[in-house]
Protein backbone atom coordinates (compact mmCIF):
# COMPACT_ATOMS: atom_id res chain seq x y z
CA UNK A 1 0.00 0.00 0.00
CA UNK A 2 0.91 3.61 -0.51
CA UNK A 3 0.98 6.76 1.63
CA UNK A 4 -2.22 8.57 1.23
CA UNK A 5 0.56 11.70 1.71
CA UNK A 6 3.50 11.30 -0.37
CA UNK A 7 2.33 7.86 -2.22
CA UNK A 8 5.72 6.26 -1.06
CA UNK A 9 5.31 2.55 -0.13
CA UNK A 10 4.50 1.34 2.90
CA UNK A 11 3.62 -1.66 5.07
CA UNK A 12 0.06 -2.82 6.30
CA UNK A 13 1.27 -2.83 10.34
CA UNK A 14 3.32 0.88 10.08
CA UNK A 15 1.68 3.50 11.97
CA UNK A 16 3.98 6.39 10.35
CA UNK A 17 5.29 6.34 6.85
CA UNK A 18 8.27 6.57 6.72
CA UNK A 19 8.65 9.04 4.39
CA UNK A 20 7.04 12.35 5.32
CA UNK A 21 6.30 11.14 8.88
CA UNK A 22 2.34 11.66 8.63
CA UNK A 23 -0.25 9.54 10.53
CA UNK A 24 -1.51 6.11 8.61
CA UNK A 25 -5.51 6.27 9.06
CA UNK A 26 -7.33 3.73 7.45
CA UNK A 27 -10.04 3.04 9.17
CA UNK A 28 -13.27 5.73 9.23
CA UNK A 29 -13.91 8.52 11.12
CA UNK A 30 -16.28 8.18 14.23
CA UNK A 31 -17.79 10.35 17.06
CA UNK A 32 -15.95 8.42 19.64
CA UNK A 33 -12.64 9.08 17.61
CA UNK A 34 -13.45 12.75 17.03
CA UNK A 35 -14.05 13.32 20.78
CA UNK A 36 -10.95 11.61 21.17
CA UNK A 37 -9.39 13.66 19.15
CA UNK A 38 -10.62 16.67 20.48
CA UNK A 39 -9.84 15.82 24.23
CA UNK A 40 -6.31 14.90 23.23
CA UNK A 41 -5.94 18.08 20.80
CA UNK A 42 -6.40 20.24 24.28
CA UNK A 43 -4.56 17.94 26.44
CA UNK A 44 -7.21 15.84 27.95
CA UNK A 45 -5.48 12.53 27.62
CA UNK A 46 -3.67 10.30 29.95
CA UNK A 47 -0.98 12.79 30.58
CA UNK A 48 -3.29 15.16 32.05
CA UNK A 49 -4.38 12.89 35.05
CA UNK A 50 -0.66 12.30 35.41
CA UNK A 51 -0.11 15.92 35.17
CA UNK A 52 -2.89 16.09 37.99
CA UNK A 53 -1.40 13.60 40.40
CA UNK A 54 2.13 14.85 40.14
CA UNK A 55 0.69 18.61 40.57
CA UNK A 56 -0.64 17.34 43.79
CA UNK A 57 1.70 14.55 45.46
CA UNK A 58 5.12 16.68 43.77
CA UNK A 59 4.61 19.99 41.80
CA UNK A 60 8.41 20.78 41.61
CA UNK A 61 8.78 18.08 39.09
CA UNK A 62 6.00 18.72 36.94
CA UNK A 63 8.08 22.38 36.70
CA UNK A 64 11.53 21.11 36.57
CA UNK A 65 10.57 18.67 33.71
CA UNK A 66 9.41 21.25 31.93
CA UNK A 67 11.38 24.28 32.55
CA UNK A 68 14.62 21.34 31.41
CA UNK A 69 12.96 20.72 28.45
CA UNK A 70 11.84 17.10 29.46
CA UNK A 71 7.87 17.60 28.11
CA UNK A 72 6.36 14.58 26.70
CA UNK A 73 5.37 13.02 30.35
CA UNK A 74 3.17 15.57 31.61
CA UNK A 75 0.99 18.08 30.00
CA UNK A 76 1.62 21.41 28.10
CA UNK A 77 0.89 23.85 31.41
CA UNK A 78 -1.38 26.46 28.97
CA UNK A 79 -3.61 23.29 27.82
CA UNK A 80 -3.63 22.26 31.63
CA UNK A 81 -4.73 25.74 32.26
CA UNK A 82 -7.09 25.81 29.77
CA UNK A 83 -8.60 22.77 30.91
CA UNK A 84 -9.72 23.77 34.30
CA UNK A 85 -10.91 27.37 32.83
CA UNK A 86 -13.04 25.79 30.32
CA UNK A 87 -15.04 23.37 33.35
CA UNK A 88 -15.12 26.16 35.64
CA UNK A 89 -17.24 28.20 32.01
CA UNK A 90 -18.94 24.87 32.00
CA UNK A 91 -20.51 24.90 35.78
CA UNK A 92 -20.97 29.09 35.68
CA UNK A 93 -22.99 28.95 32.29
CA UNK A 94 -25.68 26.79 33.71
CA UNK A 95 -25.43 28.13 36.80
CA UNK A 96 -24.93 32.20 36.16
CA UNK A 97 -28.03 33.67 37.36
CA UNK A 98 -27.89 32.22 40.97
CA UNK A 99 -24.06 32.10 41.21
CA UNK A 100 -24.82 35.80 40.73
CA UNK A 101 -27.65 36.63 43.06
CA UNK A 102 -25.14 34.94 46.02
CA UNK A 103 -21.94 36.42 45.25
CA UNK A 104 -23.50 39.88 44.87
CA UNK A 105 -25.63 39.34 47.98
CA UNK A 106 -22.22 38.15 50.36
CA UNK A 107 -19.69 40.94 48.54
CA UNK A 108 -22.03 43.81 49.74
CA UNK A 109 -21.57 43.03 53.46
CA UNK A 110 -17.93 44.60 53.67
CA UNK A 111 -19.10 47.79 52.28
CA UNK A 112 -22.35 47.80 54.83
CA UNK A 113 -19.42 46.95 57.63
CA UNK A 114 -17.14 50.08 56.25
CA UNK A 115 -20.18 52.27 56.35
CA UNK A 116 -21.48 51.66 59.80
CA UNK A 117 -17.27 52.30 60.93
CA UNK A 118 -17.52 55.62 59.41
CA UNK A 119 -20.84 56.59 60.46
CA UNK A 120 -21.78 56.02 64.10
CA UNK A 121 -24.84 58.48 63.54
CA UNK A 122 -28.32 55.87 64.01
CA UNK A 123 -30.94 58.17 63.26
CA UNK A 124 -33.50 57.77 60.19
CA UNK A 125 -32.04 59.45 57.60
CA UNK A 126 -28.86 57.74 58.37
CA UNK A 127 -30.66 55.02 58.08
CA UNK A 128 -32.08 55.55 55.07
CA UNK A 129 -28.97 56.54 53.51
CA UNK A 130 -27.48 53.60 54.86
CA UNK A 131 -30.49 51.32 53.23
CA UNK A 132 -29.72 53.30 49.76
CA UNK A 133 -26.36 52.74 49.89
CA UNK A 134 -26.53 49.13 49.98
CA UNK A 135 -29.37 48.91 47.59
CA UNK A 136 -26.55 50.69 45.32
CA UNK A 137 -23.89 49.03 46.39
CA UNK A 138 -25.83 45.69 45.62
CA UNK A 139 -26.55 46.88 42.45
CA UNK A 140 -22.95 47.83 41.32
CA UNK A 141 -21.88 44.16 42.82
CA UNK A 142 -24.38 42.16 40.65
CA UNK A 143 -22.98 44.23 37.66
CA UNK A 144 -20.03 43.82 38.42
CA UNK A 145 -20.22 40.04 38.91
CA UNK A 146 -22.38 39.66 36.36
CA UNK A 147 -19.47 40.89 34.46
CA UNK A 148 -16.93 38.43 36.13
CA UNK A 149 -18.98 35.59 35.18
CA UNK A 150 -19.85 36.71 31.96
CA UNK A 151 -16.66 36.82 31.15
CA UNK A 152 -14.82 34.65 33.00
CA UNK A 153 -12.87 32.85 30.24
CA UNK A 154 -11.36 35.78 28.82
CA UNK A 155 -10.26 37.45 32.78
CA UNK A 156 -9.14 34.10 33.43
CA UNK A 157 -6.15 34.45 30.86
CA UNK A 158 -6.19 38.18 31.73
CA UNK A 159 -5.48 37.54 35.67
CA UNK A 160 -2.79 34.74 34.75
CA UNK A 161 0.10 36.93 34.28
CA UNK A 162 -1.23 39.34 36.77
CA UNK A 163 -0.84 36.17 39.12
CA UNK A 164 2.63 35.62 37.35
CA UNK A 165 4.10 38.95 38.40
CA UNK A 166 2.52 38.96 41.89
CA UNK A 167 4.68 35.37 42.09
CA UNK A 168 7.39 36.91 40.39
CA UNK A 169 8.09 40.09 43.06
CA UNK A 170 7.42 37.43 46.00
CA UNK A 171 9.64 34.56 44.94
CA UNK A 172 11.60 36.30 42.07
CA UNK A 173 14.74 35.00 40.57
CA UNK A 174 16.68 32.17 39.58
CA UNK A 175 13.28 32.28 36.99
CA UNK A 176 12.74 34.97 34.47
CA UNK A 177 9.30 35.92 34.30
CA UNK A 178 8.67 33.45 31.23
CA UNK A 179 9.63 30.89 33.38
CA UNK A 180 7.61 31.83 36.26
CA UNK A 181 4.56 32.27 34.13
CA UNK A 182 4.87 28.51 32.89
CA UNK A 183 4.73 27.82 36.62
CA UNK A 184 1.80 29.87 37.38
CA UNK A 185 -0.33 28.24 34.03
CA UNK A 186 -0.13 24.67 35.99
CA UNK A 187 -0.91 26.05 39.60
CA UNK A 188 -3.80 28.35 38.21
CA UNK A 189 -5.04 25.49 36.14
CA UNK A 190 -5.25 22.93 39.70
CA UNK A 191 -6.38 25.51 41.31
CA UNK A 192 -9.28 26.06 39.11
CA UNK A 193 -10.09 22.24 39.24
CA UNK A 194 -9.88 22.40 42.92
CA UNK A 195 -12.76 24.82 43.31
CA UNK A 196 -15.13 23.60 41.22
CA UNK A 197 -16.72 21.81 43.99
CA UNK A 198 -16.96 25.03 45.93
CA UNK A 199 -19.80 25.76 42.94
CA UNK A 200 -21.73 23.34 43.81
CA UNK A 201 -21.30 23.71 47.52
CA UNK A 202 -22.44 27.90 46.95
CA UNK A 203 -25.68 26.66 45.21
CA UNK A 204 -26.58 23.77 47.71
CA UNK A 205 -26.11 25.99 51.06
CA UNK A 206 -27.13 29.63 49.03
CA UNK A 207 -23.25 31.30 50.41
CA UNK A 208 -20.72 32.37 48.45
CA UNK A 209 -17.66 29.90 49.18
CA UNK A 210 -16.32 29.61 46.20
CA UNK A 211 -14.86 33.41 46.41
CA UNK A 212 -13.52 32.46 49.64
CA UNK A 213 -12.50 28.87 48.63
CA UNK A 214 -10.46 30.51 45.69
CA UNK A 215 -8.71 32.75 47.62
CA UNK A 216 -7.41 30.95 50.55
CA UNK A 217 -6.83 27.69 48.07
CA UNK A 218 -4.68 29.95 45.67
CA UNK A 219 -2.45 30.84 48.49
CA UNK A 220 -2.34 27.76 50.29
CA UNK A 221 -1.23 26.47 47.16
CA UNK A 222 1.34 28.85 46.00
CA UNK A 223 2.98 28.33 48.76
CA UNK A 224 3.45 24.24 48.86
CA UNK A 225 4.09 24.31 45.28
CA UNK A 226 7.22 26.76 45.44
CA UNK A 227 8.31 25.40 48.69
CA UNK A 228 8.61 22.33 46.94
CA UNK A 229 10.09 23.71 44.19
CA UNK A 230 12.46 26.25 45.69
CA UNK A 231 13.16 23.80 48.89
CA UNK A 232 12.66 25.85 51.19
CA UNK A 233 11.87 25.68 54.93
CA UNK A 234 8.57 26.20 56.51
CA UNK A 235 9.75 29.56 57.93
CA UNK A 236 10.52 30.89 54.77
CA UNK A 237 7.80 29.55 52.89
CA UNK A 238 5.57 30.88 55.02
CA UNK A 239 7.03 34.49 54.72
CA UNK A 240 6.85 34.34 51.15
CA UNK A 241 3.07 33.39 51.74
CA UNK A 242 2.83 36.04 54.17
CA UNK A 243 4.31 38.36 51.46
CA UNK A 244 1.81 37.06 49.03
CA UNK A 245 -1.42 37.43 51.06
CA UNK A 246 -0.51 41.03 51.82
CA UNK A 247 -0.50 41.83 48.08
CA UNK A 248 -3.77 39.74 47.30
CA UNK A 249 -5.54 41.49 50.85
CA UNK A 250 -4.45 44.98 49.34
CA UNK A 251 -5.82 44.40 45.59
CA UNK A 252 -9.12 42.89 47.65
CA UNK A 253 -9.33 46.07 50.01
CA UNK A 254 -9.28 48.44 47.06
CA UNK A 255 -11.61 46.53 45.19
CA UNK A 256 -14.12 46.40 47.96
CA UNK A 257 -13.37 50.57 49.18
CA UNK A 258 -13.78 51.64 45.13
CA UNK A 259 -17.32 50.02 44.84
CA UNK A 260 -17.79 51.34 48.49
CA UNK A 261 -17.23 54.97 47.04
CA UNK A 262 -18.88 54.94 43.97
CA UNK A 263 -21.95 53.90 45.71
CA UNK A 264 -21.87 56.47 47.64
CA UNK A 265 -20.81 58.91 44.90
CA UNK A 266 -23.46 58.02 42.71
CA UNK A 267 -26.14 58.73 45.02
CA UNK A 268 -25.09 62.24 45.10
Amino acid sequence: MNCKNCQSEINSDQNYCSNCGAEIVDKRITIKGLSSTLLASIGWDNRFFLTLRDLIIRPQVVFEKYLNGTRKKHTNPFAFFTIGVALSVFIINIYADELISISSFESQKPAEAIYEQLNEDISESSIEKKNAISEQQQFFNSKAINFQYKYYYYLSFILLPFYTLISFLVFRKPENFGEHLVINAYIQGLTLLLVLPFFILSLVFKYDFHTSAAIILTMIYYSYAYKKYRHYSIGKSLLKLLRFFIIILIVLILSVLIGFFYAMIFLK
